[in-house]
């Protein structure tokens, strides 16, 4: 089996243009940060999901949205609201991209508080995180967000740029967005009439993962996944049949197998423990089918499936 890679979303930080003086007592008050956008072709899948997937084709019909944390200090990144009035950094704010065109960076999307390159030479740093509203910075654990199922936790490697080097310019201050986690996708079958009756109604599947990310570093490593607990991808009365039923799909961390637990209407409990050779990686969406036989017994395949059909970049210009 072909296994595809962990899917790289590539974001690329430009500067508005304006003059550039040899002293520093010359220069305008800062260079705006902005940005534009275009994302490549993905595929279709079911709308019958919990899991919400960035898929977007074009941010001008699927908007993107996400938050860039800037710092003056590399690694730190603790400073939420910032003080200096001149360039708005350090802080954190959120962008939507709703246009492939660029986009400036705004702080809390307020036109009157651009983020600006200091003009003293001033290195800055930005790293980014998506989706909105769901990560927080720890000092010890660094960049944390829960694992809820739904949520398509990506992250950015910190990149820098000053107000003559700025984002962009070269490969290393390019910013990279990667999923950070694996998407399931579940499907349920009776062997035969006789196993569906046997079985009858499911009521829930739930599948045991861990409840929390932290990257350590703003350089991207250091990532752990901590604690445990039962996600419910399934909790709709469903009766088993010889057909296929997709049931529903839940991001979860990587690990090397999935236990995920049946309980019927008739108060039966199983469960059956998912492994695939390497096991399950952070970018890769995998289809398990659960089959249900007359031994109440549930058997099980899992394959790869492509999380994007043909292009898998994002590219932001």
């Amino acid at each position: 089996m072909k296994v595809k890679t962990h899917i790289t979303y590539i974001c690329m930080l430009c500067i508005s243009l304006m003059t550039a003086c040899s002293e520093k007592e010359d220069r305008p008050s800062g260079r705006n940060v902005t940005m534009k956008t275009s994302v490549g072709e993905v595929g279709v899948f079911s709308k019958a999901v919990t899991a919400s997937p960035y898929l977007g084709s074009d941010v001008s019909e699927n908007n993107l949205a996400a938050s860039l944390w800037f710092s003056l200090q590399s690694g730190q990144y603790s400073t939420i609201t910032p003080t200096n009035t001149d360039t708005y950094i350090p802080c954190h704010t959120d962008v939507t991209f709703k246009t492939n065109d660029i986009t400036p960076i705004l702080y809390n999307g307020d036109e009157a508080k651009a983020l600006k390159y200091p003009t003293d030479g001033t290195s800055i740093y930005c790293v980014g995180l998506y989706p909105q509203n769901v990560w927080s910075w720890d000092a010890t654990n660094g960049f944390t967000a829960d694992i809820t199922g739904e949520n398509d936790l990506m992250f950015a490697p910190e990149i820098s740029g000053t107000w003559t080097a700025q984002f962009n310019t070269t490969t290393a201050n390019s910013q990279k967005f990667s999923h950070l986690l694996t998407w399931i996708k579940v499907v349920v079958c009776a062997s035969s009439h006789e196993a569906a009756q046997i079985w009858g109604t499911i009521n829930s599947i739930t599948v045991n993962t861990a409840q929390k990310i932290n990257v350590a570093k703003a350089d991207g490593t250091g990532i752990t996944y901590t604690g445990s607990q039962p996600l419910t991808i399934w909790d709709t009365a469903t009766e088993l049949s010889i057909n296929q039923k997709e049931t529903g799909s839940l991001f979860c961390a990587p690990a090397a197998g999935y236990t995920l637990t049946v309980t019927t209407e008739d108060g039966l409990t199983a469960s059956k423990t998912m492994t695939v050779n390497g096991g399950f990686k952070a970018g890769n969406q995998y289809l398990i089918v659960l089959y249900f036989s007359e031994l109440s017994i549930i058997d099980g395949i899992c394959s790869l499936n492509s999380w994007e059909n043909q292009n898998d970049n994002l590219y932001l210009n």
